[in-house]
């Protein structure tokens, strides 16, 4: 809008204050694992037979400390 503004293509920005209209969102941090708690998470991710490759991002993520959106969008070697 700053642009037509400025180009001429218009006179004014009617939505310049349009945010102020809505409530803003609250970010909420993901849950995460105290150091004190990993052990007993990894023995039991280790004994879970049915995870197959969430199994192996979940290490990976912990061995990179990838973030999650980063992680599921990766892609694995062989495929």
């Amino acid at each position: 809008m700053s642009f037509a503004i400025n180009s001429g293509l218009i006179e004014t920005n009617r939505c310049i204050s349009l945010s102020k209209t809505f409530t803003q969102h609250k970010r909420q941090h993901l849950a995460t694992i105290r150091p004190e708690e990993l052990p007993d998470f990894l023995n039991v991710l280790h004994n879970y037979k049915a995870l197959g490759r969430v199994k192996t991002l979940i290490l990976w993520q912990l061995l990179t400390m990838t973030r999650p959106s980063e992680a599921a969008g990766g892609k694995m070697g062989g495929d």
